[in-house]
């Protein structure tokens, strides 16, 4: 017999290997049937449940609806407005601080306080309903501010470093982009409100860093246009001596001394340093413009508009409401009904 034959028990073996195979795969496939067989199954069985007590859930929800519409029709209208605000120097933390305050004074009806910060009447205070502070498109703020980041910092440091570490690193109060939304019970109340904001913000210890920062800019303005004016005359005063060799010069010569040669290369030197300076002092300004400041209005206050997201509303509330507990009612009906028949 040739090694290429298989023996009758190699075939058996075979065969009982591809049976078990096709049945398990028709088990796996009639188990997926099954399931899909119980879940139409419940389906059906709420479709029924449904059918047969529709008229008392949709009373349940039409009673809740009316209740909910009532009380909305009867309660005050809450308007909200929302503002940009851009912090510096840490000033967020600050601003989160202060929005705590300004929330205390309202639950405390605090009036007098309120009309001091805000300029505004007691009449206007007591309208005042919330402060609240979040992060302004976090997304978009993280990838800015990262960005800002990775530009000022030395790659030695940020080699490796990711727009998630940076993330995990920052709280809400770090952000320099933050959404300020106030709600109160009149709309004309808003307009009066971001200058209060802001001088809550800017207090004596934020206005010395600002200080300290102009400063700290000019000198560094002062000390590279200096060094900018000196390399401008060196250079100025070899562009002359060139100028004199040159007319010394034979007509007929062509030869170039070392001494020439080093004041060309100097020259080449002068002007990069030049070049570095300049991108010092446009950096120096950029710092200047984006750091002039304790806190910056982006957007300020609107005119308020009341919330219309049908999940805030009373009538859609109730009307679920009235539906969910019509469902646990007769449910428990039914359960007691059972239990009753059960003990017989």
């Amino acid at each position: 017999m040739s090694d290429n034959m298989q023996s009758p028990s190699e075939e058996v073996d075979l065969g009982k290997l591809f049976t078990i195979i096709g049945n398990g795969i028709k088990n796996i496939f009639k188990g997926i049937l099954n399931f899909f067989k119980e879940i139409l199954h419940y389906l059906t069985l709420g479709l029924i449940f449904f059918k047969k007590n529709a008229i008392i859930l949709a009373i349940a929800t039409l009673l809740g609806g009316i209740v909910g519409y009532v009380i909305d029709m009867n309660k005050e209208k809450i308007y909200s407005s929302k503002m940009i605000l851009e912090t510096n120097f840490g000033s967020g933390h600050q601003l989160y601080s202060q929005n705590n305050y300004l929330n205390t004074l309202i639950a405390k009806e605090d009036l007098n306080t309120l009309s001091k910060i805000f300029n505004i009447s007691n009449a206007e205070s007591k309208s005042l309903t919330s402060f609240q502070v979040v992060p302004y498109e976090l997304d978009k703020n993280i990838l800015k501010e990262y960005d800002s980041y990775i530009q000022n910092t030395d790659t030695i440091y940020t080699k490796g470093f990711t727009i998630e570490d940076f993330a995990k690193r920052k709280k809400e109060p770090d952000f320099r982009l933050q959404l300020v939304t106030a709600q109160a019970k009149t709309q004309d109340v808003f307009n009066k409100l971001s200058n209060g904001i802001v001088s809550l913000i800017e207090n004596t210890h934020y206005r010395s860093l600002l200080e300290a920062q102009k400063e700290d800019l000019e000198v560094r303005k002062t000390v590279l246009e200096k060094n900018l004016k000196v390399i401008d005359s060196i250079r100025k005063r070899y562009e002359r001596v060139a100028l004199l060799r040159a007319e010394k010069s034979t007509s007929g010569g062509t030869n170039i001394s070392l001494a020439e040669q080093n004041e060309g290369n100097k020259d080449i030197d002068l002007f990069k340093e030049s070049k570095a300076i300049l991108s010092m002092l446009r950096q120096v300004e950029r710092e200047r413009v984006s750091n002039g400041y304790i806190s910056s209005i982006v957007s300020d206050f609107s005119l308020g508009k009341t919330n219309n997201n049908i999940l805030s509303k009373k009538w859609f509330r109730y009307a679920l409401l009235g539906f969910v507990l019509s469902i646990f009612g007769i449910i428990a009906i039914k359960l007691n009904t059972y239990l009753n028949n059960y003990q017989k």
